[in-house]
């Protein structure tokens, strides 16, 4: 059990990874100032939480007017990501374990060439925020052979299903 306070909002929440037979997370109490009521963070369905052979992803919070908050579990060695959006902004923050972020303008440059590939190698020793922007197709790469890579991502806006914004490309 987890318990927290912030901006005034008490909310206790269970987390479950993979490998649990006891579900996702799931919100449980909150008090007063409505900002994440119960209510609120249901009119979306439940949070996601999506396990497959190269790790997890699991939504933490997903709010209407200042995004969704996810935690990302990457398998040694593996890329997640290679896609862009329209209007979406996210930020990285590896917690755990060596990453290597790359970004890609979408589209060619005058002369028909692809845009420059950019390259952040992160690490949860040293925490750094990378933010990948409109317009860039991105990736995220766990550089171990042994360890899980955790990142903490937030998006500005949360995941819509009737109007996705995650197109897929190879960064």
């Amino acid at each position: 059990m987890l318990r927290c306070i912030r901006d005034g909002i008490y909310f206790s929440c269970v987390i479950r990874f993979c490998g649990s037979n006891k579900g996702f997370f799931r919100k449980k109490d909150k008090l007063a100032h409505g900002r994440l009521s119960r209510s609120s963070a249901r009119e979306h369905g439940p949070h996601d939480h999506v396990c497959d052979n190269r790790g997890s992803f699991t939504e933490i919070i997903r709010t209407t007017d200042r995004g969704q908050f996810s935690v990302n579990v990457s398998n040694p060695g593996i890329t997640k990501g290679n896609h862009w959006h329209h209007t979406k902004n996210e930020k990285f923050v590896v917690v755990k374990g060596e990453a290597l972020i790359q970004l890609r303008r979408v589209g060619k440059q005058a002369d028909g060439s692809a845009y420059p590939v950019e390259e952040f190698q992160v690490s949860g020793e040293k925490i750094q925020v990378v933010e990948m922007i409109p317009g860039y197709t991105h990736n995220i790469i766990n550089l171990s052979d042994t360890e899980d890579l955790v990142t903490f991502m937030w998006a500005n806006e949360p995941f819509d299903s009737a109007k996705p914004d995650t197109f897929f490309e190879k960064v």
